[in-house]
């Protein structure tokens, strides 16, 4: 993502060069000059914290989520056909736009796919009458994602007839399917196949559009995702299924894959992670004795590393049989520098008394997990580890005895 917004901003710093290319256009006279000196007292701009980057990013990237959408939709407005045309044309020979290190990497393919969006059929044409194929595989970078969603049926025809072209093309095969997702399963049988058939292989973790009261299990059922199942584990429609009926999801998996189905397939993106995971919890929990340990230890490794899902699958679980075996892990995580993380799972305990207690007792980790925590309890962890302590009325004998035991 970091890398697809920095090429837009390239693409912009690229318009000047472009616009003097295609139209002529004059810069804004400047501003009268200032006779007199004026005095401004310099401003320290506020500081941003973490939530303020992570808005900026979501704003400036949220149009990206929509297949078809170019960063220079808006600046392009007020050009012609004529224009746009011109500036692709110069944009060819000009090495800042073509080479894979160019500043202004991407432009070109994003004033195609403007053209495309206006006049399919003749940015098409012109596409097919260049002669050379390392410039239409240039073009065609990102030519997949920026594809007018309204021409799904288009790109599938043009990714099957022009093979090598895109360097990637995931979002029309999504598109496709979620077209087909409207024709009910055997029509997306139908189109797996077709794929599967064709070798053109495709980044199914991207999510597909599919409608209210989809049948997921029939399609679950057909030979085509019993094959994508075995490169993936159909991760695209069990996102999809997720969304409408996690809890059918969850049985269905269970009961055709067993335990160690569950982990990569159902934690998938959601926008309320931490409820998801407490619903994980819940459903784990019922589990028999012998599912709940197997799905505890082939997780045992990545929480460890990352405690921070452990937070909201404990909020799932009341059983304190597995409660205790949950929060051993995440104290043992905190040599690998997750005081943090680890730090709202023991808050779930009421008693401040037990949570000192267990930081005093639990084991490190054992000979099967110990390289799973590379040790990292820095100054910051132990300054947070303390803090919380000093708040729970440990004693400073009993503080420094803790921190002594995460420390490298």
């Amino acid at each position: 993502m970091l890398k697809d917004a920095l090429i837009a901003f390239a693409a912009a710093a690229m318009m000047g060069g472009l616009i003097g290319w295609s139209s002529g256009k004059k810069d804004p006279p400047a501003p009268p000059a200032v006779n007199e000196p004026v005095s401004v007292r310099p401003v320290s701009p506020a500081r941003w914290t973490n939530d303020d980057f992570l808005k900026s990013f979501h704003e400036r990237t949220a149009g990206r989520r929509e297949s078809g959408h170019s960063p220079l939709t808006v600046k392009l407005a007020d050009w012609t056909d004529r224009e746009i045309i011109d500036a692709l044309n110069a944009s060819l020979s000009n090495p800042d736009v073509m080479l894979p290190q160019g500043s202004g990497k991407g432009l070109a393919s994003f004033l195609l796919a403007e053209w495309m969006r206006r006049d399919f059929t003749a940015a098409i044409a012109w596409f097919d009458q260049l002669e050379s194929r390392s410039v239409q595989s240039t073009l065609g970078a990102r030519l997949g994602d920026l594809w007018p969603p309204d021409k799904v049926e288009e790109g599938l025809a043009f990714l099957r007839s022009h093979r090598g072209v895109f360097a990637s093309f995931d979002q029309i095969v999504v598109n496709a399917l979620g077209m087909r997702a409207k024709q009910g399963p055997t029509a997306v049988e139908g189109m797996l196949k077709i794929m599967r058939e064709e070798k053109i292989n495709f980044d199914v973790s991207q999510p597909v559009a599919f409608p209210p009261g989809f049948d997921f299990p029939a399609l679950a059922g057909s030979d085509e995702f019993e094959m994508l199942w075995d490169r993936d584990g159909g991760t695209m429609f069990l996102r999809g299924w997720c969304e409408q009926d996690k809890d059918a999801a969850f049985d269905w998996l269970l009961e055709n894959h067993g335990v160690k189905s569950l982990s990569n397939n159902m934690l998938m993106a959601t926008d309320d992670f931490e409820g998801h995971m407490k619903w994980l919890g819940t459903r784990i929990q019922a589990l028999d004795p012998a599912e709940r340990a197997e799905y505890v230890d082939q997780n045992r490794r990545n929480w460890l590393q990352s405690p921070g899902p452990l937070v909201g699958f404990a909020k799932g679980v009341i059983d304190p049989v597995i409660l205790g075996e949950l929060r051993t892990i995440g104290v043992q995580s905190i040599r690998g520098g997750n005081a943090q993380q680890v730090i709202p799972l023991l808050e779930g305990i009421d008693d401040p008394e037990k949570r000192i207690e267990i930081l005093e007792t639990t084991p490190p980790p054992g000979e099967k997990d110990k390289f799973s925590v590379v040790p990292r309890f820095n100054q910051v962890d132990e300054a947070q580890l303390r803090k919380k302590l000093a708040e729970w009325n440990a004693s400073q004998d009993r503080i420094d005895a803790i921190i002594t035991r995460f420390k490298p």
